[in-house]
């Protein structure tokens, strides 16, 4: 038995070793002991065990697979430079990876309320970000500068990203009606097309509330209503089993470390 978590949400974030929960705007440096959140317009960073943290003015923190922390700003995506102590202001602090109209093109001209709402990194080079422009919602994906993807949005808000641990997939979580987008490294969205729809019409594992995969992205678990759906795409047809449990929220700890590769489970055409 240990000590409760000290909040009440329905939903967590756990640490890359599996050793420690805390709440789930939290983001866990890859390989490292710092972590971030975005509170606010504010981005918080604080380091384990050297007990120190900063702030700085900034949203939508999130962490490159090599530890880079990025941010929005001012309708930009601005990295961290590593080269700056804590709370020292100074312009060598930062690069700006994509300016407004990197990432907006010539849509932002005309909206004046576009915004980038989230933002994840499926490689050092490969972006997906959440982007608001004026009552829509879509998904791009960029590789560099060079816009590779957009997903038109599905009805109700995209409210998160998540990426697989050895960045493989993306799922943009879709509020009304609860579920997700799927997007695969090539910036390919997918579903399992060769599973039977839902009464709207939807695939079953896209609905849901909740995502992980296992530490070789070999298995992808999502938490539905009364179920947790586990699969395995295959080149013919997924894997699938069903576990009888109603899950708020879902993480999967990497015990033992990862032995072998994840097998290659690309949905199968058509």
């Amino acid at each position: 038995p240990v000590e409760a978590p000290a909040w009440d949400e329905c939903a967590f974030s756990l640490s890359p070793d599996g050793q420690s929960v805390l709440g789930a705007a939290v983001l866990w440096e890859p390989r490292g002991s710092k972590r971030a959140a975005g509170i606010g317009s504010l981005v918080y960073v604080v380091s384990d065990p050297a007990g120190w943290e900063y702030r700085f003015p900034g949203e939508s923190p999130a962490y490159k697979p090599d530890g880079t922390l990025t941010f929005v700003r001012d309708g930009e995506v601005v990295e961290l430079t590593g080269y700056c102590r804590p709370r020292r202001n100074a312009p060598w602090c930062e690069r700006v990876l994509l300016t407004s109209r990197d990432l907006f093109g010539p849509l932002r001209d005309p909206i004046g309320n576009a915004a980038v709402k989230q933002i994840a990194w499926l490689s050092p080079t490969r972006l997906v970000a959440v982007l608001a422009l004026g009552d829509e919602e879509v998904i791009r994906v960029y590789e560099g500068r060079e816009t590779l993807l957009t997903v038109a949005g599905v009805g109700g808000p995209f409210t998160e990203i998540a990426v697989s641990p050895r960045q493989q997939y993306a799922a943009v979580r879709v509020a009304r009606p609860s579920g997700f987008v799927l997007i695969d490294r090539d910036a390919r969205p997918f579903a399992l097309m060769e599973v039977r729809r839902d009464s709207e019409g939807r695939p079953p594992f896209t609905g849901g509330r909740a995502i992980a995969w296992s530490p070789d992205d070999a298995w992808t678990a999502i938490a539905r209503r009364e179920t947790v759906v586990l699969f395995r795409m295959g080149r013919e047809s997924p894997d699938v089993v069903h576990i009888a449990l109603s899950a708020h929220d879902l993480a999967w700890s990497a015990e033992g470390g990862v032995r072998d590769p994840a097998p290659d489970h690309r949905s199968s055409e058509g």
